[in-house]
């Protein structure tokens, strides 16, 4: 983005915010304009108490909304409001929370693709944390909880299994996408869907 486009690019975010707190009031039990203030917030750059609020009022309304979720873990991460612990903390105290099978039980994954996005000394992008692999097993035993963007979660999981070479368990993501395709997990490469392709085929080749 250019420079100039700052000012224009905060001024959209501000109308955004403002109609997304009116719609808030309109439709009190609609979780949509709440989850919509969440994901604001990091554009905005809210402070943590304005976070919070925003963050009380989707949960207030929603506890298990799977967008709001995502969006919050992104503002507290260590690339814009927060740090890796506090996003790390979140990330499991949400899974803990979430019923046997629900998405959002799979949410340390993406705390754990935000740690390898960042590179940071002493995170090993080729290890899979115990954490992490007892989260898969637990996710596929209870049965995933269908949902329109349950494509999104095995893409998810095909694309950290792949990251540490665990092809099998690759595989069984692959699979149970069946024709559907997703770029999540793979939306940081220089090419998502070669990437994606070229995983796919090793994962689905070898198992």
């Amino acid at each position: 983005m250019r420079k100039d486009a700052w000012p224009r690019f905060f001024e959209l975010l501000g109308q955004a915010d403002e109609l997304a707190a009116r719609a808030a009031d309109l439709a009190p039990a609609d979780p949509t304009p709440r989850a919509t203030a969440v994901h604001l917030a990091r554009g905005l750059q809210v402070p943590r108490r304005e976070f919070d609020a925003r963050w009380q009022a989707l949960t207030a309304c929603d506890p298990l909304h799977r967008t709001g979720h995502h969006h919050a873990l992104q503002y507290l991460c260590a690339k814009w409001s927060g740090s890796h612990r506090e996003m790390t903390e979140f990330a499991r105290e949400a899974s803990d929370r979430a019923p046997a099978g629900h998405t959002l039980t799979l949410l340390p994954f993406l705390a754990n693709q935000e740690k390898w996005l960042a590179d940071d000394d002493g995170f090993d992008p080729n290890h899979l944390p115990a954490h992490l692999a007892d989260i898969q097993e637990r996710w596929i035993d209870a049965g995933p909880q269908p949902h329109s963007r349950v494509a999104e979660d095995h893409s998810l999981l095909a694309f950290s299994m792949s990251l540490v070479q665990r092809r099998a368990d690759a595989a069984l993501h692959f699979r149970a996408m069946g024709r559907h395709a997703s770029t999540a997990g793979w939306y940081y490469s220089l090419a998502p869907r070669q990437a994606f392709l070229y995983a796919r085929s090793a994962a689905l080749r070898s198992h």
